[in-house]
């Protein structure tokens, strides 16, 4: 079956089908060189004999690449299509900063300075809990302006931590509700604008206000 093959192959590249030319749509983060070593064709190699769906293995073990269609368009193209991914937050473990996206996949975990203005998520989980929490506190985008990082508490909930060294800690049930209640309390009191350093929401419909670092909590 392989000499047939190969036969095969050889006929036809001696009638021109053979590699010219790769064309890439969809690559943004992408180095053009990381991705036409990994794709491992060199132009004029037979474009029958090229192995597509080794080819899309590894090009999807490169960190930006989330998924890849590749194709031959016959006599001489090979086609590729990649998507790649999308930076949501940086995430702490271990002390180290890692980029991730929307999966709590890692991107990078080095030369990630440019996304410095993420929001940090710390802990172990964190990365995977990281866009619905996003998505939480989006619903109130005044508000979300102020967080600065979040630590994801006990595999169950959120600390966030908001510019003016503010702790505001979430429930485990209902935290969307809670950050409502929150910007409320903002919006009416001007709560963050005070000297606070905890804002407790896990107790429904209260807010647990600690106004210094030695002294106790107060209701409110």
């Amino acid at each position: 079956y392989d000499s047939a093959r190969w036969s095969v192959i050889s006929a036809t590249a001696s009638m021109g089908f053979r590699v010219q030319e790769v064309m890439v749509s969809g690559r943004q983060q992408t180095d053009r060189g990381t991705l036409i070593r990994a794709l491992n064709v060199s132009r004029g190699a037979p474009i029958l004999a090229f192995d597509i769906n080794a080819a899309k293995a590894r090009l999807e073990k490169l960190p930006w690449v989330r998924g890849s269609t590749i194709e031959r368009m016959l006599p001489d193209t090979i086609l590729i299509s990649i998507v790649e991914r999308e930076p949501l937050a940086l995430w702490q473990k271990d002390g180290k900063l890692h980029l991730i996206d929307a999966d709590g996949e890692v991107i990078l975990s080095d030369g990630i300075d440019n996304y410095a203005d993420l929001l940090i998520v710390v802990g172990e989980g964190a990365e995977a809990h990281a866009a619905a929490l996003l998505a939480l506190l989006g619903t109130e985008p005044t508000l979300m302006q102020q967080v600065k990082a979040a630590t994801w508490v006990g595999g169950r909930r959120w600390n966030l931590h908001l510019k003016g060294d503010i702790d505001v800690r979430l429930p485990e049930d209902d935290a969307q509700g809670a950050w409502a209640r929150l910007a409320t309390y903002h919006k009416n009191h001007k709560v963050l604008d005070k000297n606070v350093t905890v804002l407790d929401l896990r107790i429904p419909d209260r807010l647990i206000v600690k106004t210094g670092p030695k002294t106790s909590g107060q209701e409110t």
